[in-house]
């Protein structure tokens, strides 16, 4: 496969688009900060290298987390912001030869729940609840991460039909197996335990997850 050409994306027809789209396209745009952790952590362990270039264009994709106090969701420019946000995390995959640059453990928990979950939701909800979580496993940022998607309504949204508690765990369990030889902090011995850890005692966890 190639690279597009181009990429249109007529904002005032994203605007008639359901709430969910407009979620689950935040839920995915913030994913970058621990797909980027992992990645990098991946190559200081020595599993893989670790492309500056990509990992650059994929960082300045998140521009968008400084302007929620200044635009709302449903602005016309948020959304334009944020088209322009999964746009370069798209160069930036094409650039690493790899979904790295905006795919780690989040994308994993992601993936697990498509095979799991009775009451399937948008890919960028999942991976929005399961960012935050792996932002906390990380140690990483995870107040930005919170606070954004307290911000842009994410959660509120999220919790309207929170993801069955039982099979999130069970997808957790399955996260880690989707790829090989594919670190993430989801490798971690004690990532299981942790996780657990902060789906009973974390006040936003307890809301998106039941």
């Amino acid at each position: 496969s190639t690279i597009p050409y181009g990429v249109v994306a007529d904002i005032d027809i994203i605007e008639t688009a359901p709430k969910a789209s407009l979620y689950s396209g935040i839920g995915d745009t913030i994913s970058k900060i621990t797909a980027l952790w992992d990645w990098k952590q991946s190559f200081l362990k020595g599993y893989e290298y670790f492309n500056d270039f990509a990992g650059l264009m994929a960082y300045n994709s998140l521009d968008i987390i400084y302007l929620c106090d200044k635009l709302k969701p449903e602005d016309h420019e948020f959304k334009y912001r944020m088209v322009n946000s999964l746009v370069l995390s798209g160069i930036a995959m094409e650039i690493a030869g790899s979904s790295r640059p905006a795919s780690g453990g989040e994308h994993l928990i992601s993936h697990a729940l498509d095979g799991v979950l009775t009451s399937h939701k948008q890919h960028g909800i999942q991976v929005g609840v399961a960012t935050y979580l792996c932002s906390l496993l990380q140690d990483n940022r995870h107040k930005q991460v919170k606070d954004f998607l307290l911000k842009t309504g994410f959660f509120n949204f999220a919790a309207q039909d929170p993801i069955n508690k039982q099979e999130f765990i069970q997808a957790l369990k399955l996260a880690p197996t989707i790829k090989q030889n594919y670190y993430t902090v989801l490798s971690e011995k004690d990532s299981l335990d942790k996780a657990l850890n902060f789906i009973e005692t974390d006040d936003i966890l307890k809301q998106v997850i039941k």
